[in-house]
């Protein structure tokens, strides 16, 4: 939830892009899965890679039909080639959070075919048959982000963030340091890469 929040702070800065003369860009990024996200070794959580991300003001030059993004992580109308809007990622990240959650994939591990089939006309997940430990608050969250209609989700990534921040303010249990546990997990990886940098930088 930790984490999910600050990706959805990511999302929603991007999604409130304006140009210089202050008009909105309309951007979608439409490939938020695993792959895209790192965490720093200072505790940042970093949203990667908008190479597909589509800019609304430019929508006139994406081919008709053209899919874009991994299908597990792919919203139903993402999949039905209908114009998008800034709910898909968040369709998008709820199943990142989800995957997180549950440890164990969504729809990425399914035959394209198939995930096609279970995104845009299968049953809801439900978190709780994989984590015993998930409140209702953050369930709600979850099911909301991957409602099917995005007229069902959340309107925003920014209101995503709120329903995660409410449930960490309101669970003992789910609060999260992310440096020190990365500083506990990684101790030894900075300063290796930094002594092999240095090598390499020697060597040239």
């Amino acid at each position: 939830a930790s984490i999910g929040a600050a990706i959805a702070a990511g999302l929603h800065a991007a999604h409130e892009a304006t140009n210089t003369e202050g008009e909105p860009l309309g951007v979608v990024h439409r490939d938020i899965s695993p792959q895209n996200v790192l965490l720093s070794f200072d505790g940042r959580v970093l949203l990667l890679d908008f190479g597909v991300a589509k800019f609304f003001e430019a929508s006139h030059a994406t081919t008709s039909g053209v899919i874009k993004g991994k299908f597990g992580y792919m919203s139903p109308e993402q999949l039905r080639c209908e114009p998008l809007d800034r709910r898909t990622d968040v369709f998008a990240l709820g199943v990142v959070l989800f995957e997180l959650c549950s440890g164990r994939p969504l729809y990425a591990h399914l035959p394209p075919a198939v995930a096609t089939l279970e995104i845009v006309g299968g049953a809801a997940p439900s978190l709780g048959d994989h984590a015993s430990s998930t409140t209702r608050e953050l369930e709600r969250a979850l099911l909301r982000a991957l409602a099917k209609s995005r007229d069902e989700r959340f309107s925003s990534a920014e209101e995503l963030r709120e329903a995660l921040l409410a449930f960490l303010a309101t669970n003992e249990d789910a609060e999260c340091h992310r440096l020190p546990h990365l500083r506990a997990q990684f101790a030894k990886v900075p300063s290796e890469l930094d002594a092999k940098l240095r090598a390499a930088l020697r060597s040239q």
